[in-house]
């Protein structure tokens, strides 16, 4: 399974992002095993990106994505993996707002183990929103 990992930011630090891939197995949270690691541009100037090949994966894989913009607004998306590569949960996370964009939300346990691990902070979540099946994201990865 191949996914993105990044860091980076403008050069007048008015945006920024932020992409990273944990793997969460029972309650312990880590960062993946990676068979191969490969070097890409960044989006911003500043920063580094990383194109990651997962080795093994024996709990979920969570891919995590935010972006910060000009109005100090936080938006971004976090996508729960099962080892075959098909995506079971995405959810949107805009400004402490979760909400479900497709997959079964019994799944939700992972985001909120890696939002806390994270110290990412929510306020509300919605979660009755979206559909039940992920079909179109599982070709993505």
């Amino acid at each position: 399974m191949i996914l993105r990992e990044e860091s980076s930011r403008s050069k007048t630090s008015k945006h920024a992002i932020r992409e990273t891939v944990l793997e969460v197995v029972g309650n312990d949270v880590r960062r993946p095993s990676v068979k191969r690691r490969r070097r890409i541009r960044a989006t911003y100037s500043i920063g580094e990106a990383y194109e990651i090949e997962v080795d093994r994966v024996s709990g979920v894989i969570v891919h995590l994505k935010l972006v910060k913009n000009l109005r100090n607004e936080i938006k971004g998306f976090v996508e729960v993996i099962d080892s075959d590569g098909s995506v079971l949960l995405k959810v949107k996370y805009l400004n402490g707002l979760v909400r479900r964009s497709c997959g079964t939300p019994d799944h939700f346990r992972y985001v909120e183990k890696v939002l806390e691990f994270l110290k990412i902070p929510y306020r509300r979540l919605n979660l009755r929103t979206g559909s039940d099946s992920c079909a179109s994201y599982a070709t993505l990865h």
